[in-house]
């Protein structure tokens, strides 16, 4: 759908930070908009019965979310430096990764304790219609980014956020555009959640395809034995159990210290951690780079299964990925476990199955998530012969291809999905196209 301009237009700024605005429109600093504060200095305790504290990872664009929620009590906190969150407010992450990303706060979260990063509290605006801008790619994209990356880490501060500069339409309009916005996003919001719904639903066809084939074989009338152990249930009946102690040796990897970290790619050693393993494949756009002794058996190679082992997320513990030439020679971090075997060709699937969930009560506890190599070895996994191990293989490569390809369509669906939001925000907000009565 197309929506029609406003007639007339004029300059909004002299040096292009800013796009042409409807003539009547007006810009200001984000610092007359409202009050800037920060939250807490120092992390309090977390407790099980208590206040939610809002940090930047419940910040999620223009939204508090659930994901790591944690609860304090307000007295530990010294009272000069609470602040009580209310409806309306707007909470800006000011340092790592997510720097810049803004959170309205809505009735629920009212009364809850803003955590290490800003709050924005709007006077002389709607603060619905500014959290709307702070998404906006002039704002964001254009000023907030680039504030940001001044220092040598992604960082904010009051004074930097507080001179980025708003466009301000007319309260009336400020309205109408939220609610435009809120009806529009509204729909775009539910065809993303319907694509990750089936994401969802692909990877667990994908677990359950790999779990069936690695503890059952491909052949459905194949005569099966019960196989003594809780979680495989019944195998085939010419199928063995092997404990991984008698396939394969687990490697704990290399502990530095921060003084080992270099800067110099060339003349250093990379260091895989859990963050380069993403959707089971390597991802090295976050690396670290040590300079110091490794020894030869730290050293990764090719076909060697290297998985998270440590994790303060549960969900983690497992996750794994086969090493190729790309990073054979490289070392992996003390969190990390390689599984070296001559059978990993077919471990890999057998990682890749429900194994580590069936078995979490075996390396986790209250206190501490962590696979060790005694629990590794005591783990027993289904050992096909040779030939159906190769058959396996062969079939889940197929398989999982298949899937594979869905779940990337998925992904570039709500890709472009987010890029139209993104940019009907942003034209909403600065006026490129008229909304009044639109909703």
């Amino acid at each position: 759908m197309t929506w029609p301009s406003y007639p007339e237009y004029r300059k909004a700024s002299s040096n292009g930070i800013l796009p042409e605005i409807p003539s009547h429109w007006d810009i200001a600093p984000i610092k007359r908009l409202g009050k800037i504060r920060y939250g807490i200095g120092e992390p309090p305790s977390y407790v099980e019965v208590g206040t939610p504290l809002i940090r930047a990872t419940n910040v999620s664009a223009g939204r508090i979310s659930e994901g790591g929620l944690v609860l304090v009590n307000p007295d530990d906190i010294p009272m000069r430096r609470i602040v009580w969150l209310s409806v309306g407010d707007i909470v800006v992450v000011r340092s790592g990764a997510y720097t810049g990303d803004s959170a309205l706060v809505p009735k629920e979260y009212a009364g809850a304790i803003a955590g290490f990063d800003m709050v924005l509290t709007v006077s002389g605006a709607d603060p619905e219609f500014v959290q709307y801008a702070l998404l906006s790619e002039y704002l964001k994209q254009g000023q907030i980014d680039i504030a940001r990356t001044r220092a040598a880490q992604p960082h904010l501060n009051s004074e930097e956020l507080g001179s980025c500069l708003c466009i301000v339409p007319p309260r009336g309009e400020q309205k109408e555009i939220v609610r435009f916005l809120d009806c529009e996003t509204a729909k775009i919001d539910a065809l993303i959640a319907e694509q990750e719904q089936l994401i969802a639903t692909l990877r667990e066809d994908r677990t359950a395809t790999i779990t069936d084939a690695v503890t059952k074989g491909l052949n459905p009338a194949v005569q099966k034995r019960d196989s003594g152990v809780e979680w495989l249930g019944a195998i085939p009946q010419h199928w063995s159990v092997m404990k991984l102690r008698y396939v394969g040796q687990p490697i704990i990897g290399l502990t530095y210290s921060p003084d080992d970290v270099v800067d110099d790619t060339e003349n250093s050693t990379l260091v895989l951690r859990s963050t380069n393993i993403q959707g089971g494949v390597l991802d090295l756009s976050d690396c670290v780079y040590v300079c110091c002794p490794i020894p030869d058996q730290l050293r990764l190679q090719h076909g060697d299964i290297l998985l998270c082992s440590r994790n303060g997320s549960r969900a983690l513990i497992g996750k794994n990925v086969l090493v190729d030439e790309q990073v054979a020679g490289q070392s992996f971090g003390a969190f990390m476990t390689v599984f070296r075997s001559e059978f990993n060709v077919f471990l890999y699937w057998v990682f890749n199955s429900r194994l580590f969930h069936y078995q979490t009560a075996t390396f986790l506890s209250s206190t501490i998530n962590q696979l060790t190599t005694g629990n590794f070895k005591r783990m027993e996994v289904p050992f096909p012969p040779a030939h159906e191990q190769r058959e396996i293989v062969s079939f889940l490569l197929g398989r999982t291809a298949t899937i594979d390809t869905l779940i990337t369509k998925c992904d570039s669906v709500i890709a472009t999905l987010r890029e139209y939001r993104s940019a009907l925000i942003t034209d909403a907000v600065t006026g490129k196209i008229d909304v009044r009565g639109a909703a």
